[in-house]
């Protein structure tokens, strides 16, 4: 069944989804018809840090496919500093689109409908030959029509979930993404415009600062925020966690430098704490470090694309699409335990204990032991 295992939406969001495909289909017929040549591309990915750093995995080979092509991204301001210094990528459009933004959802009046027309009517002018929608999404299927994309490739299952459509705005149908990591599902795409994919994807695929040295730090890189507060593990098992390892840098966004100097003075262990000053420096004290331990959140996915391993803690989300790909590395969940899992994280049926906070300090623990003593994956992993 397709979407088994990913989210499942309500009827009516999968009734939505159709009619509004319906509704955009006459905007693709005034588009011109695809050239041969291939010079620019725009990769569309509004959404979150994970989701944009993942698209790194699409480079290489889009690059080795098309000689001098140009790559662009239409992301989120919030994360545009990712690939400021990412030679691969020639120009990154930061876009804040209404729909992909959790707090001001379709608040339209907030960004503006007519800056929003004046950004569209300047990626028309760039006349890209390819636009891909990563997600399956109908809606990143009217952006990438928006922006004048001649060829428009994507799926037709919003993110291997239930919501299906028929692909009417795409010119490259791929048809419904099967439950895989996220990394996977984008280079399908790029092999449905001709790329020859390796089988194992070589890490790192994010790029760190020249001089930069995987591991040198020693550090164990603790990361307690990320995500909708359906994935937040209590307070009192990251100090429980922290005081029985060695190393740890605690990391976090400037909005969580209070809790974590919070958790650093509960301890008896002298421990760090940082507060990156940008992307770039994110990652580069990630791929210093000798271990990532956090929640289902953008830094766990960096960590994974740099090749670090991982101890990843997941509730509500969807281990298959976004689990670490970086080895050893361990993905400790319940959902076994909870059958409303996965769930859309509008809301919680077990706020006594919800299935990120089952995972126990023991478990972290564990885990970390037998990637650190033994350098091997535990029976966690996906």
């Amino acid at each position: 069944m397709v979407g088994s295992g990913g989210f499942q939406y309500s009827r009516k969001k999968v009734r939505v989804a159709r009619v509004l495909e319906l509704l955009l289909l006459p905007f693709t017929w005034v588009l011109r018809k695809p050239s041969r040549d291939v010079r620019r591309i725009l990769i569309v990915e509004p959404y979150g840090l994970g989701d944009v750093a993942n698209l790194a995995v699409m480079f290489e080979p889009l690059l080795e496919a098309f000689s001098g092509v140009e790559i662009h991204l239409l992301i989120s301001p919030s994360f545009s500093g990712l690939y400021d210094d990412d030679a691969r990528i020639t120009k990154v459009h930061a876009c804040r689109i209404p729909w992909a933004d959790y707090e001001n959802k379709y608040q339209l009046g907030k960004y503006s409908i007519f800056r929003l027309l004046v950004q569209f009517r300047a990626l028309r002018k760039l006349r890209f030959d390819i636009g891909f929608d990563v997600r399956g999404d109908v809606r990143n299927q009217l952006l990438l029509l928006l922006a004048g994309c001649r060829r428009r490739v994507g799926a037709t299952n919003y993110m291997c979930s239930n919501i299906i459509t028929r692909g009417l705005l795409l010119t490259d149908n791929v048809g419904n993404y099967p439950l895989e990591h996220v990394t996977r599902l984008h280079l399908s795409l790029c092999r449905a415009v001709g790329c020859n994919i390796p089988t194992q994807i070589a890490l790192p695929v994010l790029k760190p600062s020249a001089g930069r040295i995987r591991g040198s730090s020693g550090k164990v890189i603790v990361h307690t925020g990320g995500g909708s507060k359906f994935k937040k593990w209590q307070q009192e098992s990251w100090i429980g966690l922290c005081e029985r390892l060695d190393n740890v840098l605690l990391i976090g966004a400037p909005n969580e430098a209070e809790r974590l100097e919070t958790i650093r003075s509960s301890l008896s262990s002298d421990h760090e704490v940082l507060i990156p000053d940008n992307l770039q420096h994110l990652i580069d004290i990630i791929y210093e470090s000798k271990l990532f331990i956090g929640l289902d959140s953008g830094p766990m996915n960096i960590a994974s694309l740099l090749g670090i391993s991982c101890v990843a803690l997941y509730g509500p989300g969807v281990p298959e699409l976004y689990h670490p790909i970086s080895t050893p590395s361990c993905v400790l969940h319940h959902k076994s335990s909870f059958p409303c899992s996965p769930c859309t994280q509008q809301m919680c049926y077990h706020p006594d204990a919800t299935c990120t906070e089952s995972i126990s300090v023991d478990e972290v623990v564990e885990a970390v032991g037998a990637i650190l003593e033994a350098g091997q994956s535990p029976t966690c992993i996906v």
